[in-house]
């Protein structure tokens, strides 16, 4: 797997953040970027413990839903991106002494999503090469959110004039037959997804994540197989919070020890 690591990481710009209770250690930019919280956990639950195999992580900026799935999993994993400082921190991570246990599993490597596929197969990511996906695509459709201040976080934050488009082709290309795709999106991305899964994907599973009890879903989890013909299915949600603002049970239990989020067998 191919390292990527041109920019250094300045240690005074840069926080070493611990999550799922410090089984993994991750550096990121203090200010001006986009950080990586819960969202990244989440996404990483929906793999099963039990994979194998080859992950692929698109977008992964410094790597945090990547590292998770290292973390919970035996798969290799492989964070793209096409911003060279998020991966300079990924690398910088990979490095750190609490990380050693996976470090030598997780690849880095530069490119664009919306790149000639024959860029990322020179880059070892040919057609068919990814036993699943995972994908934290940028929350705002383009045009109808300000920017970031950053150049970096508005590239984290808002997708570009083809929407999701590129990244649910390059998954689809990159994917086996029958593996997976694992995305987390915001709620007004959902009829976007679905309509661009028709004809690559099946099986569809949509979970939503509530802040608070009674509240509308902010998050959708999705899940689906390439190839499947199977039916779509929303399947018992995710609460966050209780209305005291403590994490609920279950939402501690995948932050902090690492459980994945339960699905109902098809």
């Amino acid at each position: 797997m191919t390292q990527a690591g041109v920019v250094t990481a300045n240690a005074d710009e840069t926080t070493q953040d611990r999550f799922l209770d410090g089984a993994f250690v991750l550096m990121q930019r203090r200010r001006g970027a986009h950080r990586c919280g819960s969202d990244a956990i989440l996404l990483a639950a929906t793999v099963s413990g039990d994979a194998v195999g080859r992950t692929v992580d698109l977008g992964s900026g410094p790597g945090a839903a990547g590292f998770a799935v290292a973390v919970r999993t035996r798969s290799d994993v492989v964070l793209v991106d096409m911003d060279a400082e998020s991966l300079a921190l990924a690398a910088a991570s990979l490095r750190l002494p609490e990380n050693a246990g996976f470090a030598n599993r997780i690849g880095v490597v530069q490119g664009d999503i919306e790149g000639p596929v024959a860029e990322f197969t020179e880059l070892g990511l040919a057609a068919g090469s990814a036993d699943r996906v995972i994908a934290n695509p940028p929350f705002f459709e383009h045009g109808r959110h300000r920017a970031a201040p950053s150049d970096g976080r508005a590239r984290a934050r808002m997708l570009g004039e083809a929407g999701l488009s590129p990244w649910l082709k390059r998954a689809a290309h990159l994917l086996r037959p029958s593996g997976s795709l694992h995305l987390i999106l915001p709620a007004s991305l959902l009829a976007q997804a679905l309509s661009l899964m028709e004809g690559r994907f099946g099986a569809v599973d949509i979970l939503p994540v509530h802040a608070r009890p009674n509240t509308p879903a902010d998050r959708i989890l999705v899940t689906a197989i390439k190839g499947s013909r199977a039916g779509l299915r929303i399947v018992p949600g995710l609460v966050m919070h209780e209305p005291d603002g403590r994490y609920s049970d279950a939402a501690s239990r995948i932050l902090r020890a690492g459980a994945a989020i339960d699905r109902p067998p098809r």
